[in-house]
This record gives C-alpha cells, structure tokens and sequence, in this order.
C-alpha cells in the first residue's frame, strides 16, 4: 500500500519524524470544533481532526474526495473547463481511474472557486462552489445501506442547480426532488434504490447515516503525538468501511485495517462463513507451477492468489471457528496439497522444489518466496486441525511436510533468494523477505531468529536504488519487527511525507498510486505500519504492548484494537511509560502478555479485585482470561490516565486536502 504529493506545507514536517515543533501549517486555523472544545467524545475529537479541506475544486479521481458504503463508492470533481460538477460512481472495489459510469450536473455559470470539506466523522462532503452566476451549497453522502448517492444542493445568486444531469448507464441513472429551495439528487440502482431512497426524509436518512459512522468509530482508538499519522489513521479506518467490499462476491483481498481496528463484521471472509459457503469460482487463477519456472508467467503461488494470510488474520483476530472450517482449512489444504505435489527428495532427505519463479528475479530452486508459503500453509494447518476436523485426518501428513521440508538456505548476508542465489542488485518486491513479512514466522522475541532477521533485512535494505512506495513500507513494517521503530519511521516518511520514489506517491485524499495507476491497498499498508508499532502479536499468543514506538513518542492512548488470540485492547502511556492495559479475551486463550510496564505490577479484574499473576519471564505475564472477561494489569501505585484521551502533538502535522495543482499533479481522467 504507499507516496504523498510534494507541497509547500510538507516543508513544516519534522526530519526526525513528519510533525515538527513550529513547523508551518497548511490552514492558519483548524475547523471551528476543533478549537471551541465542543466535541468532549475522545473518539469524535480525533476522528473530526483528520477532516480534509479543497480550497480548489478537486480535478480528477488523484486529487478528489471519495465516500462509499461498501456497495458502491463515488468521487466529486470539477467538470471539464468549470462548466460543472461531475459525480463518478463505481462498486466498492472498482478502480478509481475507471468508475462504472460519470454523472455531471451542470452550472449556470463556469466554477471560480471551491471550498470543501469532507467530514470522516459523518462520512460526508459538505461545501460550496463558487461561480461567475453565484454560488452552490452543497452536502454529498453515500448513506449507509443505500448503494445510492445522495446529494442536496441550495443554490444562491443566478445559480439554479436545476439542469438535467447528464451521463447513464443500464445498470445507473438518477432521479431527483425538490423540498423548499434544496434539491435532493439520488443516483443509484435506477429500479429501486434511487426511487426508495428519495421516497424517504433526506434528513433522516442522513440521520441515520451518521449514527451508522458514530458507532463504527467508537469501535476502536488510536491517538499518538504525531498527528499526520493520527490523522491518516483516521483516514484508513474511514476508507475501509467506505470503500472494502465485505461480500464474498468481491473475493477475500480486504484490508487488515478492519482486523486490527476492531471491524471484523466487515470482512468477507465473516460474511462467507456466515452464509455457509466460500468464494469456489478461482478458474480465472492460473497456479504458478513448480518446475516450470518462467513458462508460468505471471501465475501466482495459491498462497497468495488466495490471499489465505488476510483471511487468517481474520480468523485468529476475532476467533471465529466458521471462518476456519468453512473458509481457510479448505483453501489450506488444497494449496498446500498442490506443491506438495512437486516437492523432490533430495540427497540430503529433505524435500525440495524444483525451479519456480521468484517475484522480481527469475527461475531458483528451493525459491525462498514459495517454500516460506508452504511452510507457513502447512504450519497453519498443524495449528488449527482439531479432532473431527478434514485438516486433522491428515495431520501427520502435514507434520511430515514440516519436518522434511529443506530450510531456508542462507550465508553471511541472511536469507538469500533460492538454492546458491544471493541477491546482489536492489530488488523492490523483497519476496524472499515473506518468512518476516507478512508471514512472521521469526519473531524478535526468540533470541535465535534476530540475528538472522536483521542480516536478511539490512543487506535487502542497503540496496534501495530500485524502490517503490511499496519497497519503503515493506522496509518500514519489518524494521518495526526488529525493534528498530525510527529507521522504521524514516521509511515510513518516504510515502506519507512525499518522497519521491518510481512516481510512487500519496494523493491528497490519501489514495494511493504507483506511475499512473491508483493502488488503494497500499494506503492500507501504511496505516498498518503505525497499528504494528502500538501492538503486535503472533499464533503463540504472545501479545506486546507498543513495541515498536519512537523515542519522541512519550505518550500514546489505544482502545479495541484487536491482538491474535481474539484479544481486545485499551492501554495508556504517558511521558515515555506505559501506565496500564486493559485486555478482553473473546475466545478464553491463554495469553503472555509483554507489557512493558517498569516495576512492580498489579493484575485486577473488571471489578477491581486483585488476581494472581504468573510471571513467565521478565516483563512478561501468563494470564488466560475467560471468554468474556477482562483483566487489567497496570504499574502498582496511583493510576495515572485512566482513560482515553487525546495525546499531545508532536508539532503540528500534516492535514489532507487539494489546495491547487503541484507540478507534477495528474491530469483528469474523464
């Protein structure tokens, strides 16, 4: 996921991070809320802070708000030469550069100005827009449930907002409605949903909207001193529910956003289980095959075709037992069963691939990237497979695999890409890396896997000449997982700060793109890399509390964020100590806990009763919760930041929005 544009106000963003003490600020000052201190909800005061603001008409989908409700998205712009405002309308996974279809409502006089604001809070547009006739006030949503637009307009002076919007498709048209001086304009599904939707109260059905979004934020809790990673959070929480199919229909790519954030409801993998049936119809996936090496193109590993490790996140973030029998031990066995197919045993008993491909280099043996998909695959497998179980009837099986399987071969420079082939040119896809990340199948934790991690990754790392976006949020997620949190903020300021790398950059509505072609999930991946520094966790059910924080972090406040071993957490800290956390267990797992609070430690329950604390090395608790039950653990003494609040800024920050065209700005694809 990754890259924002250069502007004149990144100047006042820090060196060591990307907020700077004094640095200059975009806007001179912030909407009225956010100075009056009416919003005392600590989750409608974060969530407003990251509003974005066009002082300019947005020109195309690289620079224009988007809002969406998981069935159908859309985009608002200026029209060709200012002579409108065009709507573009896709479904929910649609790429932005190719909506379904582009509606445009006409103005009586040509557009000279804009100001617009889109609220994530409500999860809508609201402004105006200036032209040589008038003005036109304007509030734009895409309510909850609808899979319709929703738009009202009030014109002022000769403007009339009143022409005819032009553009249809058999599947989208439009119809509209008047109520005193305010027209309402629906445009959606031309049979039902736009004829239902502008049969009811406009305002209620905003209403209703927006206690939708209420809801959904208080779900979950993040605040840091920096706050354009604050903000852009906010963003990506917004953008997922907005914009992520969770119909199985859509295939099971979804952001991990929703796991870590506490929206699990929204996967598709939940919506598959819960309906008793699993995407089936992957014909049009060609399965790379081993031994075939290039002749099998661009074919991908099933592993990953299937993206089966977004669909265990699922499963191990919220626990739901449907998602591992109906959906992933399925995938599992039939991926791990098609190379198992092709592994050879060599002269050293162990079993080996033959020639496969290896992304961004070409034809190895044993080829790290597709041996760590099998090994993590088959090790899913052993995990999961309970008695009754398909998995469990051919559990030896996939012990055997595991035993037998050739490990990884390595030299002085760690991890190298297959059998004898050591990378010696930058590589930007760091696929023989997959064992670290995604996958974790070496943790910091064991003293026996760090060295290796951090060879493999600063020999990769110290070739950066051919990097994408992409490259540096790869780098930035695994310097997390080596504890090294400033290196991992430096690549991290690559992308959300506008480095400039392949044309690889954020957009000012912080979509993402590499070249011309948007790439909505690496916007994902780099709110990502800030959720690993708060909490990590692996299938040890071993849970660390900011293990990856910055030393110029001294406070940070979490909420509901979700932890493998279906854990839920609240924890505080404030000038550079963790003062307490608070764990739910969902599903009763047992739990070591790496809390990182200094001295002595107290394990209470929800009623505040003191509990007996195991301790299973130093700064480490063994607890097992019952499902349902929450214990806290905090330092002994007075309780200092007993809830959730707003953390003081580190400088200003970053805030989203298009206030004119950068130089090398993307023209509008109309």
């Amino acid at each position: 996921m990754s890259g924002i544009e250069r502007r004149q106000f990144l100047r006042g963003l820090a060196v060591a991070g990307f907020a700077a003490a004094g640095g200059a600020r975009l806007f001179d000052s912030g909407p009225a809320w956010a100075s009056s201190g009416a919003a005392a909800d600590p989750h409608e005061t974060v969530v407003r802070d990251a509003t974005m603001l066009w002082t300019r008409p947005p020109t195309g989908w690289w620079n224009a708000p988007f809002l969406g409700d998981g069935s159908l998205t859309a985009q608002v712009y200026a029209a060709a030469r200012g002579t409108g405002l065009t709507f573009a309308i896709g479904a929910a996974g649609t790429a932005w550069h190719t909506p379904t279809a582009r509606f445009t409502l006409p103005l009586a006089g040509t557009l000279t100005g804009a100001r617009w604001q889109l609220d994530p809070w409500n999860a809508e547009l609201t402004g105006t827009v200036s032209t040589t006739r008038g003005s036109l006030k304007f509030t734009v949503a895409v309510p909850r449930g609808s899979g319709v637009l929703l738009a009202g307009f009030t014109p002022g002076g000769g403007e009339r907002a009143a022409g005819r919007l032009t553009g249809a498709t058999d599947e989208l048209g439009w119809r509209d409605r008047w109520t005193g001086s305010r027209r309402w304009v629906a445009i959606g599904d031309p049979a039902t949903g736009v004829r239902e939707l502008l049969a009811k109260d406009p305002e209620q059905v905003l209403a209703a909207h927006r206690r939708w979004w209420h809801d959904h934020y208080s779900g979950s809790f993040v605040s840091v001193p920096d706050k354009t990673l604050q903000r852009f959070h906010w963003l990506q929480v917004y953008a997922a529910a907005s914009t992520a199919r969770s119909d199985p229909a859509g295939g099971l790519d979804t952001p991990s956003t929703l796991a870590s954030t506490n929206h699990l409801e929204l996967h598709p993998a939940a919506a598959a289980a819960a309906g008793g049936d699993w995407p089936q119809s992957f014909d049009h996936l060609v399965f790379a095959t081993p031994g075939a090496g290039l002749k099998s193109g661009d074919a991908e590993n099933p592993v990953l075709a299937w993206n089966l490790p977004e669909v265990w996140d699922s499963y191990r973030y919220g626990g739901d037992a449907r998602i591992l029998s109906g959906v992933l031990q399925p995938m599992l066995r039939s991926a791990v069963g098609y190379y198992a197919n092709f592994l050879l045993e060599g002269a050293d008993g162990r079993l080996h691939l033959p020639s496969t491909y290896s992304p961004g280099y070409g034809d190895v043996e044993d080829s790290t990237h597709d041996l760590s998909l099998l090994r993590w695959a088959a090790g899913r497998l052993v995990e999961s497979a309970r008695p009754g179980d398909p998995a469990y009837a051919e559990l030896d099986r996939w012990r055997g695999l595991l035993d037998r399987l050739v490990p990884y071969h390595t030299d002085e420079t760690g991890v190298l890409l297959g059998a004898g082939v050591r990378l010696t040119i930058s590589q930007a896809q760091p696929a023989h890396l997959l064992w670290m990340h995604p996958l974790g199948e070496k943790a910091w934790r064991r003293d026996g896997d760090r060295d290796l991690m951090r060879r493999s990754l600063d020999h990769w790392s110290g070739m950066p000449e051919a990097w994408t976006g992409r490259s540096y949020l790869s780098a930035a997620t695994m310097a997390v997982g080596v504890r090294a949190p400033e290196l991992a903020l430096r690549h991290l300021g690559q992308v959300v700060a506008g480095g400039e790398h392949a044309g690889s950059r954020l957009g000012s509505s912080t979509l993402y793109r590499d070249g011309r072609v948007p790439q909505p999930g690496a916007s994902f991946e780099a709110a990502q890399v800030m959720m690993r520094m708060l909490v990590s966790g692996d299938d040890d059910n071993v849970v660390e509390v900011f293990p990856g924080l910055p030393g110029a972090w001294r406070d940070a406040s979490i909420g509901g964020l979700r932890a493998p071993g279906a854990f839920v957490l609240d924890a505080s800290r404030s000038d550079g100590r963790t003062d307490w956390i608070r764990v739910r267990s969902e599903a009763g797992r047992p739990l070591l806990l790496q809390h990182g609070i200094a001295g002595a430690v107290e394990v209470r329950d929800e009623s505040g009763r003191l509990l007996p604390a195991e301790q299973a090395g130093p700064g480490v608790l063994r607890l097992q919760p019952a499902a349902g039950a929450t214990v806290e653990v905090r330092a002994s003494g007075p309780v200092r930041q007993s809830g959730l609040r707003d953390v003081p800024a580190l400088g200003t920050g970053r805030q989203w929005g298009y206030t004119g065209a950068a130089q090398d700005e993307l023209p509008a694809v109309r």
